[in-house]
């Protein structure tokens, strides 16, 4: 993992990223997952992630900050 990451995220949760976007450029269309499958697997890692159990100190981004906060134009 990315050393800048290190802390930031748990191991096992950013394999499962990984796992997700190999699954996405599979050269078969039939293995690729659909984009609700994509989102629903990106929302339950980002929920393991977001457990009160979880200890570690977050830090938002402030780009992602912006790009959420953008007006539909763009």
């Amino acid at each position: 993992m990315d050393p800048k990451l290190e802390g930031k995220y748990p191991p096992n949760l950013a394999s499962q990223i990984a796992q997700l976007a190999l699954k996405c450029i599979q050269t078969e269309h039939k293995i690729r997952p659909s984009m609700k499958e994509v989102v629903e697997t990106l929302e339950s890692i980002e929920a393991a992630n977001d457990k009160p159990a979880d200890n570690r100190k977050r830090t938002t981004n402030s780009r992602e900050v912006q790009l959420h906060s953008q007006p539909d134009g763009g």
